[in-house]
């Protein structure tokens, strides 16, 4: 009966012992994987953070103290990502450069002719023009910053998760009803590679279907509106060296235009989470009082009604 006890007892603890021998292997087999996760979700988000720029336009060696709060925000929040200022090289940088060095952000800086710096016109054949998006082709996303942008925190991976080629603010309309498609270009994501492809295309190939017609002229009078959408169904003044070279095309309109036939561009009521620039109080209802990740011209978009609760010009 002793005998039999002892034995009882001995499979007992020996079954106790492999029990946690296999308990701790799994252990060990759940913690490798942890790892591994961890270690995989820390590589990819490197590989987006490497694949992603933020480019800022400057024209004037003078900046404002709403330029200033503008830039710092950007240091502050999207720090982590390369920074890139466009200008000429007759610039003078020595205000913007303070900002970077006062903030302990590396950055860099990109040339361009500087007759597209003379206006807005001329800023926007920098943003149709090719060799813009060719010059930052290492990247798989920009975020146009310009400075009178503001950004609250960083959904920058979030968004270019989501795989769109564009995004900007919603347009609405007078009746606060929203336009189809969006959006403004001063504070926008643009998937570089769907720029260059669009870019580097057939000039003379027909370019929008009827609603991409219907969106792009959709500010015109009834009468020019019909003319020429009928014009651009028949072939005519609808192709890409028409956009380019003739119209006095505002690239944002022009690209947001092209949701019906070339980009992936999401709906307003998605991009008001992304960036609010026309009526931001009632986009701030509409979200459900969520801020979205940016905002563009919010010194001339309710400034004193509603945004400096939110960003603050005085020190």
């Amino acid at each position: 009966m002793t005998y039999h006890c002892i034995l009882i007892c001995k499979l007992s603890c020996f079954e106790e012992m492999k029990f946690s021998m296999v308990e701790l292997g799994l252990k060990n087999m759940v913690e490798q994987a942890l790892k591994e996760k961890i270690a995989k979700k820390l590589f990819v988000e490197e590989s987006m953070k490497n694949n992603i720029v933020i480019v800022i336009p400057v024209y004037k060696a003078f900046v404002t103290k709403a330029d200033i709060v503008s830039l710092k925000q950007c240091l502050q929040v999207l720090n982590k990502y390369d920074i890139c200022l466009i200008c000429h090289e007759k610039l003078d940088l020595s205000e913007y450069k303070s900002c970077f060095l006062d903030n302990r952000v590396d950055f860099c800086v990109r040339y361009f002719n500087e007759q597209y710096f003379d206006s807005v016109k001329s800023y926007n054949e920098l943003m149709l023009s090719v060799d813009f998006y060719r010059s930052f082709r290492e990247y798989q996303y920009m975020l146009i910053y310009q400075l009178d942008a503001f950004v609250f925190e960083d959904q920058l991976e979030y968004w270019c998760n989501k795989g769109y080629d564009y995004i900007g603010a919603p347009w609405i309309k007078a009746n606060k009803k929203f336009h189809p498609t969006c959006g403004n270009g001063g504070f926008s994501l643009r998937k570089i590679n769907s720029f260059i492809q669009l870019l580097e295309s057939s000039p003379n190939k027909r370019l929008f279907s009827l609603k991409g017609l219907w969106c792009y002229y959709r500010y015109r009078g009834p009468m020019h509106k019909f003319k020429y959408v009928l014009l651009g169904l028949l072939g005519c003044r609808n192709t890409l060296r028409y956009f380019i070279q003739e119209e006095q095309t505002n690239e944002d309109l022009f690209f947001s235009a092209l949701k019906y036939d070339r980009f992936c561009i999401p709906s307003s009521e998605e991009a008001m989470f992304f960036s609010f620039e026309m009526y931001p109080s009632f986009l701030y209802q509409k979200t459900g009082r969520v801020l979205p990740f940016g905002c563009h011209a919010w010194e001339k978009n309710e400034y004193k009604e509603f945004w400096f609760r939110y960003i603050k010009l005085t020190d």
